[in-house]
């Protein structure tokens, strides 16, 4: 046996024992013993994770410890986990990410900021259009997908200006991209992980329903606010950008840059389409532009109740039907190629643990089956830390929460991070900040995600192969970092006063 699957399995035996030792604790002080059971199972799921366990039958086994402890009805834990309307959003916005990669839409959308003619002989101009272009084209793609193709693009870019991974300016550019791709893979909850994971966890725990319209009233604000840092710590860093005065935009554009074929103009026009018909019925009927009862406001309203999955699965029939260039625009095979397996049972998973590890269950509650209901483990966290933070405001518990989850997120998994510090945080949240408007911030917390190797899937994308080294761009990182903890202090109030 192989010295990494021993190593492997001595970590199976230690989440094991780790989950019996769990099992013996007595509880009390809020704490049930259905509140045991959860901790019992998911603390040791989060470990495997954590130390890279496959994710596919990792998930698959949570669930099913879940059913085995008979905290939910089997048909509840497969309906909410599985079978959760956020899981088939993301997979169906993957098919639509899929054809937009294949017909070359993305590429074009990329190559169109850094061919823009006032570019030329203006290295910083460049920058801001290379990053900028990085995290607009996020707002709409799924993040690793993204990542995939611009770490391509970066280093085909390097190549061509002749830098080596020594130089500063290499370093930045990798950077740049890595940084953006945490900034961008909260943006928007449009084929993204983490949102809607954050999305489902604040209705089912805090019953209160996010719409992608007001994800977009503060996740944009937030993707300028972290560009515009983002440059300042660009600047700060003062790369030699001598080599970007010589790149040739003419040039570049006539070899890299050819024209986007049908296909992709109108996988283009069609994905445009489904953003509109997903957000301007939100905006409308919210802002009260038509007056009830009249054929606007029933039509509005009636987009606004098929949700965004409904839209998006239109979508992606009509690019199936549609032909141009003597083929269907959308490749059925190219767009189911781009969901992974593991990753969604993963999700299912992460979701579900929202679930499992509820606030909201009252303690000695009952199920229709008379199986009794988990509860406490909220109470029982805040318990422990209230009076850690007795007396201090709402705002300074909030940035306590920021600096930890930025730290601890930059050393292991993010999704353990984010799982840990909103149920722990959520109790905490008296005064004028809410629990719904914390989880948020945590989630722009954990995806700052840069500095390791194992922080995020991103960031073994780029340290992995070795295109940067983790102590050569330290520096570099801690100074983004900081400047994340500054973006996300701006972003308390705003997203305060979309969410409440």
């Amino acid at each position: 046996m192989a010295t990494d699957s021993k190593k492997m399995y001595i970590h199976y035996l230690i989440a094991l024992v780790f989950g019996l030792l769990i099992l013996l604790a007595p509880g009390g002080n809020h704490l049930t013993k259905q509140g045991v059971y959860v901790l019992a199972i998911s603390l040791p799921m989060l470990y495997l994770w954590v130390i890279g366990a496959d994710m596919a039958w990792t998930s698959l086994l949570f669930l099913g410890l879940v059913i085995m402890a008979r905290l939910m009805p089997v048909a509840t834990v497969w309906n909410t986990s599985i079978g959760n309307a956020n899981v088939v959003l993301v997979m169906v916005f993957l098919v639509l990410d899929g054809c937009l990669n294949e017909t070359g839409a993305i590429k074009k959308l990329a190559n169109w900021f850094i061919t823009r003619n006032f570019i030329q002989g203006r290295p910083y101009a460049f920058l801001c259009m290379f990053f900028g272009a990085n995290l607009f084209i996020g707002l709409w793609m799924q993040n690793l997908a993204l990542a995939v193709m611009y770490l391509a693009l970066t280093k085909k870019l390097c190549d061509q200006l002749g830098l080596e991974k020594k130089d500063k300016l290499f370093q930045v550019l990798m950077c740049g991209t890595l940084w953006g791709n945490g900034v961008l893979s909260i943006s928007t909850p449009i084929a993204k992980f983490f949102p809607n994971l954050i999305i489902g966890w604040i209705n089912t725990n805090l019953g209160v329903q996010i719409t992608f319209a007001q994800w977009f009233l503060f996740g944009v604000p937030f993707v300028v606010i972290m560009f515009i840092l983002m440059m300042i710590v660009v600047r700060l860093i003062n790369p030699d950008v001598s080599a970007l005065k010589k790149f040739n935009v003419a040039e570049y554009k006539k070899n890299e840059d050819p024209p986007l074929g049908m296909r992709g103009k109108i996988a283009l026009v069609t994905m445009l389409i489904v953003i509109l018909v997903i957000l301007l019925p939100d905006f409308f009927i919210r802002g009260n532009l038509f007056t009830a009862g009249t054929v606007p406001h029933r039509v509005f309203s009636y987009l606004m109740g098929l949700g965004a999955v409904v839209p998006a699965v239109v979508a992606v029939g009509a690019l199936a039907l549609i032909r141009a260039e003597g083929k269907p625009v959308m490749d059925m095979k190219a767009g189911l190629a781009n969901i992974n397996i593991g990753f969604i049972f993963f999700l299912a998973a992460t979701i579900f643990m929202g679930d499992v590890v509820n606030l909201s269950f009252p303690t000695g509650a009952e199920t229709a089956e008379g199986v009794a209901i988990m509860g406490g483990i909220g109470p029982w966290l805040g318990s422990i830390f209230g009076p850690m933070v007795q007396g201090m405001a709402p705002f300074a518990v909030v940035m306590i929460l920021v600096v930890l989850a930025v730290a601890l997120t930059n050393v292991t998994t993010n999704v353990v991070v984010l799982m840990v510090f909103i149920v722990l945080g959520t109790p905490l949240m008296v005064g004028g900040i809410s629990p719904t408007t914390l989880v948020i911030i945590m989630g722009f917390s954990i995806m700052m995600a840069c500095a390791t190797p194992p922080s995020v899937v991103t960031a073994a994308l780029y340290y992995g192969p070795g295109h940067i080294k983790p102590g050569e761009v330290l520096k570099f990182n801690i100074m983004f970092l900081i400047a994340a903890i500054i973006g996300i202090a701006i972003m308390v109030p705003i997203v305060s006063a979309v969410v409440g």
